[in-house]
């Protein structure tokens, strides 16, 4: 994802790269981000996680604020925003209910079974 000014003003990519970007079959700007999220709405949302910001042509502060602005427009401030970044590991997040019971399996408890059965 990029922000729109940054990539314009961006010094390293030719034009050509820069209209690509652009493009429909291009990468997702903050505000067409925006845009979906805003299309999103009605439906059962408490956490939005933002990935794959471009290095050079985006930020976390301009990514979320963008997300917040569109959040506060349409009047749902109780939603979180959070970036996740290409150079650290996120937080975990609880995605939906949990069911009852002694284990509850994880990522890392399905990925790294053993022949003698799940890891615990």
């Amino acid at each position: 994802n990029h922000d729109e000014k940054l990539l314009q003003n961006d010094p390293h990519r030719p034009w050509p790269v820069k209209q690509r970007i652009q493009s429909r079959h291009g990468h997702l700007s903050n505000a067409a981000a925006a845009a979906v999220i805003e299309q999103l709405l009605p439906g059962k949302i408490e956490r939005i996680v933002l990935g794959h910001l471009s290095r050079d042509c985006n930020s976390p502060a301009l990514a979320a604020g963008a997300i917040q602005a569109q959040l506060e427009k349409s009047g749902r401030t109780d939603i979180e925003v959070f970036c996740a970044t290409q150079g650290a590991i996120s937080d975990r997040f609880s995605i939906g209910p949990t069911r009852g019971g002694a284990f509850q399996p994880t990522f890392e408890s399905l990925f790294f079974e053993t022949a003698a059965g799940p890891a615990r």
